[in-house]
């Protein structure tokens, strides 16, 4: 069995942990993580558990649903806030993650606030919130990388606008491609056709 993540903050630790009602046997290892729940304990306090999410699966066209179960006296908080963004954070760096998706407590303000606050907005239905993954942006970073690049070879080579230029027009030219490899495997994902 691969170890399980725990994830700690600021002031909390998220640790997955195996549940009686997961059936290892049934389903799939690589999987698993995507069925235990998540125990949301303070630093230094493992005795408090203060909430626990539970995802419903492993991702389903690029989307994952997020069961969220915190203690009332938190959800409100700051903490609550740190716990909700840091679950996200994990989903995201997983492979092919690009929605989270949680149920809408109705008539649950103080809820409601906490997933506005952590970025969730309306949902394909109206019981659900949806959280999207911001796309890949690397057209910038990779035109600073050219340029620096560029300048170097120019200095070198005794052409200093020749190589920036060429530098600059070719870190943007990658980082393009890069973005453009990102959102097309997004697509295929989630077969949306523009997902942003």
């Amino acid at each position: 069995m691969k170890e399980l993540p725990v994830l700690k903050t600021k002031n909390l630790v998220l640790c997955a942990a195996p549940a009686d009602e997961v059936d290892i046997d049934t389903i799939n290892e690589d999987n698993a993580i995507w069925y235990y729940p998540w125990y949301i304990t303070i630093k230094n306090q493992s005795s408090t558990l203060i909430g626990i999410f539970r995802f419903n699966g492993p991702p389903v066209r690029g989307t994952v649903l997020l069961r969220v179960k915190e203690d009332r006296d938190y959800i409100s908080s700051d903490i609550a806030e740190e716990a909700l963004k840091a679950i996200c954070d994990w989903a995201f760096a997983q492979k092919d993650v690009y929605k989270i998706r949680v149920h809408r407590i109705p008539d649950d303000r103080r809820y409601h606030e906490l997933l506005e606050k952590c970025g969730f907005g309306p949902g394909p239905e109206p019981s659900r919130a949806e959280k999207r993954k911001t796309p890949t942006s690397w057209t910038l970073i990779y035109m600073l990388i050219g340029l620096s690049v560029g300048m170097t070879t120019g200095i070198s080579l005794g052409s200093f606008v020749l190589g920036t230029i060429l530098g600059g027009c070719g870190g943007i030219v990658l980082g393009i491609l890069f973005d453009l490899s990102e959102r097309k495997h997004r697509s295929q994902i989630t077969g949306e056709k523009d997902d942003e």
